[in-house]
């Protein structure tokens, strides 16, 4: 059985339902019925106040006058913060953080429960005091699967697995042979985060999305009003009858882009000149740098106008720089330090943040640098299996090159009638892919459900998962590997990208600090760290 980090974290809890939440990522419950909730949620619970219940999971209300920024960054593995803090472009963010390993004891000793000055060694002891004197904590977390950003953007926007939120990948294809973009809220099974806590208390809670890719800010208005500030850069129009609600923006660097009428307003607020405005325009690199700053530029404005409710930011970049550059790249750096910047900014105000990542980032090639590029569909034909090879990163943009290391696909069912033929299928297509130097695992979409957290209904008959280094294509004529003909190629949707960072600027308390000492945490748990684990 294919090992990744699931939802199913002992032998009483072995066989995940959909109906059924993990103890590890909704830790809360074991009742099985989803529509019944548990006794202690009951209205005339005393805690009623101050925590709210969103997917079977119990959240601490955010404070009123407190700021979160919730941070989701495009194929960021942890090598890309650790080389960037190694060369000093991370200033902020080493101050701020003591590894995860050290958090139980940097708590033991925030609290004054072990004394700092029983060390015989009076200098190494001093810079032990001095390494733990960080605010907060850095770890790793492990992101959902496939790494790519809709399913991971899905989850860390409602806390729980594809599995509950049925977003499974960018593409499925429906009950009539049609690919299905699942990028759009209609998708969701589930609640949003963002959308509970603003309906809690609209009065009180502002709710600011600041996004690099469009995709990504669809999916987080899911259940948020349509009359959103932002909304007149949409090409859906929001009720004219109706003003704009100054407690929710939203806003997409691409939009900004290509707007530059209706965008002046709030990029002045970035203080662009025009030669600046012209190349922000026509590059897709800077997207991540002024996705951070314009939500900056946001808090600051907040501040001066007086808000004193709760403001809420969910900030995700794209990953652009990371399909060309490595960890430890100047490009690389660069962002790492526009990112520190950012970080360093909020925390001077007051700001709790948290940082994560949808995925990480590989190197897709041989030895040489050249790619290494299975074409799957060529594969099965070559074995006369007939069918539709889905892959997922097809969004209109050259950096992905529209491969990746998942695919799905789904059997020709015209010519697999009857459940002998679809089996024989099956089983032919498992030997040969398995056979191939790039194919890490060929499985079923039963054991995608059950090892992956993967929605049966969304996933193809069988799924094909590439190695580290090795990705999948359909045919060599109906791929574009850029001008360098791919060489150097980066990627990502294996297992390999999955585990990314997982920061926050304060010390963390509970069950949850211990499970993310211990490494035990998901990339979706961003928010519940924020809102009711983070020490204030």
């Amino acid at each position: 059985m294919l090992k990744y980090p699931s939802s199913k974290p002992n032998k009483s809890n072995k066989c995940l339902k959909v109906q059924k939440w993990s103890k590890t990522t909704q830790r809360h419950t074991t009742n099985t019925t989803p529509t019944t909730i548990p006794k202690r949620y009951n209205s005339n619970n005393t805690n009623i106040q101050t925590t709210i219940v969103i997917n079977r999971r119990m959240y601490k209300k955010p404070q009123l006058g407190q700021t979160y920024v919730g941070m989701s960054l495009e194929g960021t593995s942890s090598e890309y913060l650790h080389a960037a803090m190694s060369v000093g472009k991370m200033p902020n963010l080493k101050k701020l953080t003591s590894p995860a390993e050290f958090s139980t004891l940097f708590q033991m000793m925030k609290s004054k429960q072990i004394d700092q000055n029983n060390d015989q060694n009076n200098t190494d002891n001093q810079n032990k005091r001095s390494f733990f004197e960080a605010e907060g904590v850095i770890g790793v977390a492990a992101a959902c699967f496939p790494t790519y950003s809709t399913p991971n953007n899905a989850s860390i926007l409602t806390g729980v697995s594809p599995l509950h939120h049925g977003i499974s990948s960018n593409y499925y294809q429906d009950d009539n042979g049609d690919e299905i973009f699942m990028a759009r809220p209609e998708f969701f099974r589930s609640d949003s985060i963002l959308a509970k806590i603003y309906q809690n208390d609209p009065n009180n809670t502002k709710i600011t999305i600041i996004t690099a890719k469009k995709m990504v800010k669809k999916l987080s208005l899911h259940q948020l009003p349509p009359n959103y500030i932002g909304s007149e850069f949409d090409n859906t129009p929001t009720d004219p009858s109706g003003p704009l609600n100054p407690n929710i923006r939203a806003f997409c660097l691409e939009t900004l882009q290509t707007n530059p009428a209706l965008s002046q307003p709030y990029l002045d607020l970035l203080s662009l000149t025009s030669s600046q405005h012209i190349e922000l325009s026509q590059t897709h690199h800077l997207n991540s740098v002024y996705t951070l700053r314009l939500a900056k530029a946001l808090h600051s404005k907040d501040k001066q106008d007086g808000f004193d409710g709760s403001n809420l930011f969910y900030i995700s970049t794209n990953d652009y720089v990371q399909h060309r550059h490595a960890p430890g790249s100047s490009e690389a750096n660069e962002l790492m330090y526009e990112l520190d910047k950012i970080i360093g900014e909020f925390h001077q105000d007051g700001a709790v943040i948290g940082v994560t990542a949808a995925h990480g980032m590989n190197e897709k090639t041989h030895f040489n640098g050249s790619p290494d590029i299975t074409y799957i569909s060529q594969e099965l034909e070559s074995i006369g299996v007939h069918g539709k090879v889905i892959v997922p990163n097809r969004e209109d943009n050259s950096h992905h090159e529209q491969i990746g290391g998942f695919i799905s696909v789904y059997l020709d069912r015209e010519k697999y009638q009857t459940k002998n033929e679809l089996d024989n299928a099956l089983t032919k297509s498992y030997s040969h892919l398995r056979s191939l130097k790039g194919c890490y695992s060929v499985i079923g979409r039963d054991d995608a459900k059950r090892g992956l957290d993967l929605p049966e209904d969304r996933t193809g008959d069988f799924i094909v998962i590439g190695h580290r280094n090795s990705v999948f294509g359909t045919r060599p004529e109906e791929h574009r590997l850029g001008l360098n003909g791919g060489m150097n190629l980066r990627g990502h949707g294996s297992l390999e990208e999955s585990l990314v960072p997982l920061v926050y600027n304060r010390p963390l308390g509970g069950e949850f600090q211990k499970r993310f000492s211990q490494g035990k945490i998901r990339n979706f748990d961003l928010f519940y760290g924020l809102f009711s684990s983070v020490q204030l």
